[in-house]
């Protein structure tokens, strides 16, 4: 059952969400990099050589208080099938992704390099699975799948 206090947390993340839309085009030099220092900025990434010459380039980073081998199991399990997105369930579910956060740990849902990140149910966005290094980082890809 949904809480007051899950409605109200939901309604914030909805007002941000628009005025970040909203802002976008005035923010963007911000939002281009949310969070990375320079040199993060700076440093080749992960899946950087799959595109050489990008039109356009991101950097979001957030520190976490926490050893990678803290916040891997969390992040190793996203996606629609397994542990969810970890952000605004009944956002997501109002938008009909079936989304479900998980509160606990289940290793049979980390993911390999292959497996598929679903957004939401058949037809919706999918990722792939293109590489990665254990509590280290995690490489996805647009996967343009039938299923």
């Amino acid at each position: 059952m949904t809480t007051t206090s899950e409605v109200f947390d939901n309604l914030g993340g909805a007002l941000m969400i628009g005025g970040c839309l909203a802002l976008r085009p005035l923010l963007r030099p911000r939002y281009a990099r949310w969070g990375a220092t320079a040199a993060e900025v700076a440093r080749p990434l992960p899946g950087d050589e799959r595109v050489p010459h990008p039109v356009l380039v991101q950097t979001l980073a957030v520190t976490i208080n926490a050893p990678a081998a803290a916040v891997w199991p969390w992040l190793a399990q996203i996606g629609q099938e397994r542990g969810g997105l970890y952000s605004y369930e009944l956002l997501e579910n109002l938008a009909r992704c079936r989304m479900h956060n998980a509160d606990h740990i289940e290793p049979a849902w980390e993911l390999q390099a292959g497996d598929r990140v679903r957004l939401g149910p058949p037809g919706y966005p999918v990722h792939a699975v293109v590489a990665l290094a254990r509590n280290r980082w995690l490489l996805l890809a647009g996967a343009d799948i039938a299923t």
